[in-house]
C-alpha cells in the first residue's frame, strides 16, 4: 500500500469519526431550502442520464479508462438513486477542520469517502456569496458531484476525477441557457433552460428564488402545450427573456417569455414537422406559475 493510499485513508477514517460526531451534535443539515441546495439535489438527480450520455455518445470525448469509470459511477447512482441521506450539508465555520482533507486541500466544497454508503458532504459556507447570491452554477455543481460519486467507487486520483467532470460539465454547458435578475439585495431570481438531445429531444425549465427555492416547470408547460396537427414527440425551448416586472412590498412578479419547437408528427400522414410557438409566464416569489399565452410566433 502506497503512502499516498494510507494518507487518503486516514483521512477518510478521521470523517467517518467526525460525521458520527456532528451527527450526535445535530450540526448536520439534513437538506438545504436554498437555490444552491436545490441545484445540487438537481444535478445528482440529473447525472445518471448525463454520464449515460457520455458514454453512448461521443458528445463528452472521454478514453476507455474514463468510459469504465464513469460505468462504475452509474452502478453508485444508482445505489443511492432513492437515498434520502446521499447529501449532508455542513458548516465549515461550525465545525472547524471538517473539510481539510490534506496539506494542499484546505477549504474544500465537498468531500466522501471510498464506498457508495458514504454521504458527500457539502460546506455550506462556500454556496453563497456575502448577498446570499449563488457561488455555484449547474454545470460546477454536477463536476463536483462526480468527483465525489468517482471517489465512491474506490477511485481516489483526484486529478483524474477532475478530468472526467470538467468533461461533463462543458457537455452540460453547451445544453444550458440561464437568466438571472437582482431585484434587490435580498431578491434574486434564475431561470434556468437545459435543452437535453439524449435519450429524447426534451427540455427542462427551472426556476430559482432566492430564499424561497427551486421549482421544474417542465410538467407544466408540457402539459400545456399541444401541436397544431399530429401529436407532440419532443421541444426544444430558446430565445428565453424577462418581459415585465412588477414589484411591491405585498407581491412580486415576473414576466418570463420562452420560444418553444415542437416537434409533432402525424400518424395518418406518417411524417414529421416542427412548428414554432411562444409562451409568456408569470412567475410569482412564491414560485407560483401562471400561463399568460401561448400562440404562434
Amino acid at each position: 500500500m502506497t503512502t499516498k493510499t494510507i494518507l487518503f485513508l486516514l483521512c477518510c477514517c478521521s470523517y467517518l469519526i467526525s460525521s458520527v460526531t456532528l451527527a450526535g451534535g445535530a450540526s448536520v443539515i439534513g437538506n438545504g431550502a436554498g437555490i444552491v441546495e436545490n441545484n445540487i439535489q438537481f444535478g445528482y438527480s440529473s447525472l445518471p442520464d448525463l454520464v449515460s450520455e457520455c458514454l453512448r455518445t461521443s458528445r463528452c470525448e472521454i478514453s476507455p479508462s474514463e468510459a469504465k469509470s464513469l460505468s462504475k459511477m452509474l452502478t453508485v447512482l444508482s445505489i443511492n438513486a432513492s437515498n434520502a441521506e446521499r447529501i449532508v450539508y455542513v458548516s465549515e465555520k461550525e465545525n472547524p477542520g471538517f473539510f481539510d482533507t490534506g496539506v494542499n486541500e484546505k477549504h474544500r466544497i465537498a468531500k466522501t469517502g471510498l464506498t457508495p454508503s458514504d454521504p458527500i458532504y457539502i460546506n455550506t459556507d462556500l454556496l453563497y456569496n456575502e448577498k446570499g447570491q449563488p457561488n455555484l452554477d449547474l454545470p460546477t455543481i454536477v463536476s463536483i458531484l462526480l468527483h465525489e460519486v468517482g471517489h465512491q467507487t474506490g477511485e481516489q486520483n483526484h486529478a483524474f476525477l477532475d478530468i472526467i467532470g470538467s468533461k461533463l460539465k462543458k457537455m452540460l454547458s453547451q445544453k444550458l441557457d440561464i437568466h438571472s435578475i437582482v431585484l434587490s439585495d435580498d431578491s434574486y431570481l434564475e431561470v434556468t433552460i437545459i435543452n437535453h438531445k439524449f435519450p429524447f429531444l426534451i427540455s427542462d425549465l427551472m426556476i430559482s428564488w432566492q430564499g424561497v427555492g427551486t421549482k421544474n416547470l417542465s410538467q407544466a408547460i408540457n402539459t400545456s402545450i399541444t401541436c397544431t396537427e399530429g401529436d407532440l414527440s419532443g421541444l426544444e425551448i430558446f430565445n428565453g427573456h424577462f418581459t415585465s416586472i412588477s414589484i411591491s412590498e405585498a407581491d412580486k412578479k415576473i414576466g418570463f417569455g420562452i420560444w418553444i419547437n415542437l416537434s409533432c408528427y402525424s400518424e395518418t400522414e406518417n411524417k414529421s414537422f416542427v412548428e414554432t410557438k411562444s409562451m409568456e409566464l408569470e412567475i410569482g416569489k412564491d414560485l407560483s406559475v401562471k400561463i399568460l399565452n401561448f400562440g404562434d410566433l
